[in-house]
């Protein structure tokens, strides 16, 4: 395995866990609620980096009818403000783990 290989596939494994970590936890209340910060579509996209640039749209321009078309970690372990206060301290470090090895590898800033 060569190293754009390796890192390609860490990626991968990280936004599962990722993944894996924000169902259990369910920080953002999906399974109840929908999204704790209510209706708006995309909520969690308009403070990323991934956000629109012309004020147009606010959502990310990734974002297609069927959820995220360009998955990454970043996005994965984002939380708003609202889900954040929901979060217990165990979801945080995990999140935080998660963004340490990608942070390790260069994989997000």
């Amino acid at each position: 395995m060569n190293e754009i290989e390796f890192l390609l596939r860490l990626h991968q494994q990280l936004c599962g866990i990722a993944d894996a970590i924000m169902y259990y936890h369910d920080p953002c209340q999906f399974d109840t609620a929908g999204c704790v910060r209510g209706a708006y579509p995309a909520w969690c996209c308009h403070r990323s980096r991934f956000a629109r640039a012309d004020g147009a749209d606010i959502r990310c321009q990734f974002l297609g009818d069927r959820g995220c078309l360009n998955e990454n970690i970043e996005c994965k372990c984002f939380l708003c403000d609202m889900a954040t206060a929901r979060a217990d301290p165990e979801c945080l470090r995990a999140l935080a783990a998660v963004q340490a090895i990608a942070k390790m590898y260069g994989l997000i800033k």
